[in-house]
């Protein structure tokens, strides 16, 4: 299996898209139209050990890093990095279905980046998107008002902090593991139908989508999440896909500013 982090160091891209937690076999099952898929290698199993091991990496690139995640510019502050962020969820938090789930939806991630990745030209400055899922809470088409995140005080995070653990209510009967990984693969095809949108608006760049880490769904005696002391197999093997935004849109016939426009991102 080839290294995440090699791949990120010799690859040419334009679009770094980082889908939170997003395991290379779920993704291979939920991606449409099927893209040419690998699972290789992420250098941690958690965002805050992923972000300083690969940042200083990207710093070194002309790249501005919009995230979704509070635990990036957290960590990026924390190791004094010289990396460009975007702190995005702290303007596109809210909360979304009937359940009132504390999130930040992909749908408002891909309109900022469409705004801010459009004028990039064919060479030179780079943009990264982090979308917070399929990490929980989940808000696809399978809503649960359930999550598990570490420390910190942003109402994104403490709203989580709020919610019961998947893995908590499965050991207590309320809950299947079936149920939190429909869940899951639910969030994860609502961020790939965002990425599609944002690859449709850029249809000549060069994508590179990956993720930080993966994520336990009952595996290993009932773990749920992502510890960054835990060493499974799961949480290091992430997707890796190169195609241009073109071959990721696929055969869409309305542009990805009229899809935003009409669902009231834009």
């Amino acid at each position: 299996m080839r290294e995440q982090l090699t791949l990120l160091r010799d690859t040419d891209w334009d679009v770094l898209v980082i889908l939170d937690a997003c395991r290379a076999d779920a993704f291979r099952n939920v991606a449409q139209p099927p893209p040419a898929v690998e699972a290789v290698r992420s250098p941690a199993p958690c965002t805050e050990a992923w972000i300083s091991r690969v940042g200083p990496h990207l710093a070194g690139l002309d790249v501005t890093y919009f995230s979704a995640n509070p635990v990036v510019e957290r960590t990026v502050q924390a190791r004094s990095m010289m990396l460009c962020t975007e702190p995005i969820w702290d303007k596109l938090w809210g909360r979304f279905t009937d359940l009132q789930i504390p999130s930040v939806h992909p749908l408002s991630v891909t309109a900022v980046a469409v705004d801010a990745c459009c004028p990039l030209p064919s060479a030179g400055c780079r943009c990264v998107v982090h979308y917070l899922q399929p990490h929980s809470p989940y808000i696809g088409a399978v809503p649960l008002n359930l999550c598990r995140w570490g420390r910190g005080k942003h109402p994104l995070i403490s709203g989580c902090h709020a919610l019961a653990r998947p893995d908590h209510e499965v050991e207590a009967g309320r809950l299947t593991w079936p149920e939190v990984r429909d869940a899951y693969l639910a969030n994860l095809s609502l961020v790939w139908e965002a990425v599609r949108m944002l690859a449709g608006a850029l249809p000549d760049k060069r994508f590179v989508v990956t993720s930080d880490h993966g994520e336990m769904l009952g595996e290993d005696g009932g773990k749920f999440g992502h510890e960054c002391n835990w060493r499974n197999d799961e949480l290091f093997e992430v997707p890796w896909l190169e195609a241009t935004g073109a071959e990721i849109a696929g055969a869409e016939q309305a542009t990805t500013m009229q899809k935003l426009e009409a669902l009231g991102y834009v």
